[in-house]
């Protein structure tokens, strides 16, 4: 058995034993990744709109927050970035809960107006109906 410190959510330490059979590693950085999604945890992501509105789709997925734009955030997204490159050159696959309109630019892909959809469906809707105006009074 391999120990090593974890810290509760009261920031206290405690001593976990575990058996490293491939999984430690693994374990570890899927126990980061989830952390970063946990709002108690760190709230450097949120959920979409759609999940407080209950309407379409990735309800379970997050976007980076607008809140946190401080140069010390910048380093936090930055860290983030490198645990998904380490995800990606490992291929150690770790469950990042983006929507598209998210990865899709990060792997050179263009977005859509689904992607914003699958984020915001009331906002999509909105926007698709002022367009609509738009062209129907032109």
């Amino acid at each position: 058995p391999v120990g090593f410190v974890v810290f509760n959510s009261r920031g206290q330490d405690e001593d976990e034993a575990g058996l490293d059979w491939g999984g430690l590693y693994r374990e570890a950085m899927n126990t980061m990744v989830d952390d970063l999604f946990d709002p108690d945890v760190l709230n450097l992501f949120i959920r979409v709109p759609n999940a407080a509105s209950h309407a379409g789709g990735n309800q379970d997925t997050f976007v980076p927050n607008p809140k946190y734009n401080s140069p010390h955030a910048m380093q936090l997204f930055e860290f983030v970035g490198k645990l998904m490159g380490i995800a990606m050159r490992t291929r150690n696959f770790m469950p990042f809960r983006f929507p598209s309109i998210v990865w899709k630019p990060l792997v050179g892909q263009p977005v859509s107006r689904e992607d914003l959809e699958g984020v915001d469906k009331v906002f999509y809707h909105y926007i698709s109906n002022v367009m609509s105006s738009v062209a129907n009074n032109d």
